[in-house]
């Protein structure tokens, strides 16, 4: 990320420290997005928009950015790269972020997420700073998306709205949780999707 945006997205970190995944810079992005569903600045979606229009369960599966790539910068995963995995919570009545395996009280009867959207890490926090659009990596196979393609296009929109004003110093900080917690699985072997869903959720 840029040295401007870095102080905030270090602010978002120390906030929301159960997002963090130690050499992932995917971490800012996703501890940036939970800061600002937490204390929306102008112009970000409401929480209200967000229940009523994107209600799902989002799974973000990161690869580092140490892969090979061929032709069009195609990533090829290799097997002894371990992902890491973030999840996005939307229903009807809350909206929450998560770094892992989605719990199975998230889950609930259903045995894996209804969208999921794999990329590298640069390749993520390209689209969250707005050196590259979505639609463009999808396009090309960087971003590999399983499940209702507008809404996961949405929801990356969404990681990269106006970051120009997303990175303006927060006067409040969310109100920490005391139940806040989150379910860790460092087993993450097998949740690439490839050219078909394999998360074993």
């Amino acid at each position: 990320m840029t040295d401007a945006v870095q102080p905030i997205a270090n602010h978002a970190l120390s906030v929301y420290p159960h997002l963090n995944a130690p050499g992932f810079e995917a971490s800012k992005v996703f501890a940036l997005t939970a800061l600002y569903l937490a204390k929306p600045p102008p112009d970000f979606p409401s929480s209200g928009y967000l229940r009523r229009n994107l209600a799902s369960l989002y799974l973000f599966v990161i690869h580092p950015s140490d892969i090979a790539s061929t032709g069009r910068h195609q990533p090829v995963y290799r097997q002894r790269s371990v992902p890491e995995t973030w999840y996005l919570y939307i229903t009807s009545q809350s909206i929450d972020i998560g770094r892992g395996k989605p719990t199975t009280n998230i889950l609930g009867r259903r045995r894996r997420a209804e969208i999921v959207i794999e990329c590298t890490d640069r390749d993520l926090v390209d689209i969250a700073t707005g050196k590259a659009r979505a639609q463009s990596y999808y396009e090309s196979n960087r971003l590999k998306i399983k499940g209702k393609l507008d809404k996961a296009l949405e929801i990356s929109r969404l990681l990269s709205h106006e970051r120009s004003k997303l990175y303006r110093v927060v006067t409040v900080e969310p109100k920490s949780r005391e139940d806040e917690t989150v379910s860790f699985n460092e087993d993450l072997n097998g949740y690439s999707i490839g050219s078909s869903v394999r998360a074993r959720l």
